[in-house]
């Protein structure tokens, strides 16, 4: 008999007949539901999820739809029966690496991988809707430098969701932070976690890690502890840049942060300048004459 003799008679005639379903050829593309159409029935199981992989596959003889979707820090596995539309299975578990530093944001769009941290630069790769990034650095005009294939790459910021921040890329103190007031320290990133120890207010901390509820991954007693940011002044920032920023006026350089430090030099208004670091007083250390010196915030834009 032929397929298209037997896509003509209705299906309670096939099953009369003692046809299976499972050895007809595939349904044609005209009679099953579309990959968005899928997609948009999996968002309404996880509404706010975003769907990271989809693909048309055939098992035990059922057409079906099978994605992969994140949402915080939960994924799950959706199948979707192609002709019918109707949710064949759901399954849902909680991301390990969600708190950890193996990645640290997802794309929330596609977008272009370039060779450096504008559009200027070359193209050298593409990034997929959903795609999970190691962030090495965010660049001072909000791009972000990224693990890429055994190299490094540039996607823009407006692409990309960041989850807990890295401190090792942008803190270069002895020390970054200092308590507020008294302080647990636990094992974990929350009051559930056990306590391992104190901090008296006025303790100077290391940080290693922003978490994404506030709280901060510090060195502790040769190992690692958690404390909650709410009893936590961070200092300086560590900027690793080449010309961050340029000066807005005529600014005297300075042996330190202030009016009060001897001046060593001067710089022109549209001098591009190398930041180092951004004070916590709001002065910025710079490379200068190969050395450092430092210029009020006052007269200097940052890219």
């Amino acid at each position: 008999m032929k397929l298209n003799k037997i896509m003509a008679i209705g299906l309670g005639t096939i099953m009369a007949a003692g046809i299976s379903l499972s050895n007809l050829t595939p349904v044609s593309a005209d009679t099953i539901i579309t990959e968005a159409e899928a997609k948009a029935i999996m968002q309404q199981k996880v509404p706010g999820a975003t769907v990271v992989k989809i693909e048309l596959d055939r098992d035990d003889g059922v057409l079906m739809y099978e994605g992969e979707l994140v949402k915080g820090n939960m994924e799950y596995d959706i199948d979707v029966n192609a002709t019918t539309g109707k949710i064949i299975s759901f399954e849902s578990e909680y991301d390990d690496d969600y708190y950890d530093n193996d990645y640290d944001g997802i794309t929330t769009a596609g977008v272009n991988v370039r060779s450096g941290a504008s559009t200027s630069y070359s193209k050298i790769g593409y990034l997929a809707k959903g795609t999970k990034v190691d962030i090495e650095k965010k660049m001072s005009n909000g791009w972000y430098k990224i693990e890429y294939k055994g190299s490094y790459g540039y996607v823009s910021g407006k692409y990309v969701k960041v989850y807990d921040y890295d401190y090792d890329d942008v803190y270069d103190e002895d020390y970054d932070g200092v308590t507020t007031a008294g302080v647990n320290v636990r094992s974990g990133a929350s009051t559930s976690y056990s306590k391992i120890g104190y901090l008296t207010k006025g303790t100077k901390i290391d940080i290693e890690k922003k978490m994404s509820n506030g709280w901060y991954k510090i060195e502790y007693k040769g190992s690692y502890g958690y404390i909650s940011g709410k009893y936590v002044k961070v200092y300086d920032y560590d900027y690793d840049d080449n010309d961050d920023g340029i000066t807005t006026a005529g600014v005297n350089v300075r042996s330190g942060a202030s009016t009060s430090y001897s001046k060593i030099g001067y710089l022109a208004k549209g001098t591009k300048v190398d930041i180092e670091k951004k004070m916590s007083n709001g002065w910025y250390k710079i490379e200068y004459k190969g050395s450092y010196g430092y210029i009020s915030g006052k007269y200097v834009k940052v890219f």
